[in-house]
C-alpha cells in the first residue's frame, strides 16, 4: 500500500513580500526610532503630547508634589496643547514640566547656551529667556496666535532643529 501526499497551493503561505520590499521595511522601521526623523514626519505636539498626558495624570490633585503645589486644570492641559499647535514645524524640541503653581514649562536649550521657557497657565503665558547677551521676558493674558508671534519669533530665531 502505497501513501500519496498531496501538496495544495496555500497563498498564505507564500511569501509575497519581495526581499528589497523587505529592506525598505527594515529601514523605515529604524528611521521610525529617530527622534529628529519623528519630528519632522509628526511635529514637535506630537513628542510633547505624551509628557503633557503625563502630567494631566500626574498632577491633578493639589499637593501633586508633596510641598503644597497646585494641580494642572483641565484649563491649563487644554491651553498647553493650543500653545502647541501654535509652534511651527522645525523647532527643537522643548521640555514640558509642570511647575508648582499649576502651570505647564516648556523649555528649550541650545549647546551654545541659549535657554528659552514658556510657562503656560489657562489662558496666561509667562516667557523669559537668555539669548546670547539679552535677557528677555514678558507675559500674554488671553493668548491667541496672533499675540505669540513674539515668541513664535524669538523660537524661530535661536532653536530651529538644524
Amino acid at each position: 500500500m502505497s501513501t500519496f501526499t498531496a501538496s495544495l497551493y496555500n497563498p498564505f503561505l507564500v511569501n509575497v513580500v519581495s526581499p528589497s520590499s523587505k529592506e525598505v521595511s527594515n529601514q523605515l522601521k529604524e528611521i521610525g526610532k529617530s527622534r529628529a526623523i519623528r519630528t519632522i514626519m509628526y511635529g514637535v505636539k506630537a513628542l510633547v503630547l505624551p509628557q503633557i498626558l503625563e502630567i494631566k495624570e500626574q498632577c491633578r490633585f493639589d499637593d501633586w508634589d508633596g510641598y503644597g503645589a497646585s494641580r494642572v486644570t483641565s484649563q491649563t492641559i487644554g491651553a498647553a496643547s493650543r500653545f502647541l499647535d501654535c509652534l511651527p514645524e522645525g523647532l527643537l524640541t522643548p521640555d514640558a514640566t509642570p511647575e508648582a503653581t499649576g502651570a505647564i514649562s516648556f523649555s528649550w536649550q541650545t549647546a551654545e547656551g541659549l535657554c528659552f521657557s514658556v510657562s503656560v497657565e489657562q489662558e496666561e503665558i509667562y516667557y523669559a529667556g537668555l539669548l546670547a547677551q539679552e535677557k528677555i521676558h514678558g507675559e500674554i493674558s488671553a493668548f491667541s496666535h496672533s499675540k505669540l508671534e513674539k515668541i513664535i519669533n524669538i523660537l524661530c530665531e535661536n532653536f530651529l532643529d538644524r
